[in-house]
């Protein structure tokens, strides 16, 4: 990603006996994980990503599951950040809706992203591979200077632009 600086964080090796053991956030995954595989043991949960309580320190979690709705430009620093609050060795999103660039960020830092209407039994084999895969360093992105483009039009262009009358009878084109 242009203008990113990449930095390694470094993570304990994966707990490999047992169930996989997973902090979720959101509404609906709590519910929706649940008693689906005990293959998957839910370590903590909440609604809100601010309400996240911290795994006890004798409490190892593996994956860390956020359920989110939209993915915007942000998502990336905010998944880390959950991710170091929750100590957690790697991440799996959720999603509703997503630009295809965003997604592309997050995957190029490590983290997993599923569909949400992919389905519970995708979700739990997404959390067993990114159990699997918790040796591995996540790469954190950084965002760096980027350069501003050149104008594309002068301002007298622009002026002329604004002060122009449409031709259709709406408010659009002055927007």
């Amino acid at each position: 990603v242009r203008g990113r600086a990449a930095t390694t964080l470094k993570l304990p090796g994966p707990t490999v006996a047992g169930p996989c053991r997973v902090a979720v956030v959101g509404e609906e995954l709590p519910i929706l994980l649940s008693g689906v595989s005990s293959q998957l043991e839910i370590v903590t949960s909440s609604a809100e990503a601010k309400d996240l309580s911290c795994a006890e320190d004798a409490a190892v979690v593996d994956v860390l599951v956020w359920e989110r709705a939209s993915l915007h430009a942000g998502a990336v620093n905010e998944t880390m950040s959950l991710l170091a609050k929750s100590k957690a060795r790697r991440a799996l999103v959720v999603y509703g809706f997503a630009a295809k660039r965003v997604v592309v960020e997050l995957e190029a830092v490590g983290v997993r992203c599923v569909q949400a209407r992919a389905g519970a039994d995708a979700i739990v084999r997404a959390c067993l591979e990114e159990r699997g895969r918790s040796g591995m360093p996540l790469q954190i992105s950084v965002p760096g200077p980027q350069a501003i483009p050149p104008r594309r039009f002068p301002p007298g262009q622009l002026a002329r632009i604004a002060r122009s009358s449409p031709t259709m009878a709406c408010e659009c084109p002055h927007h």
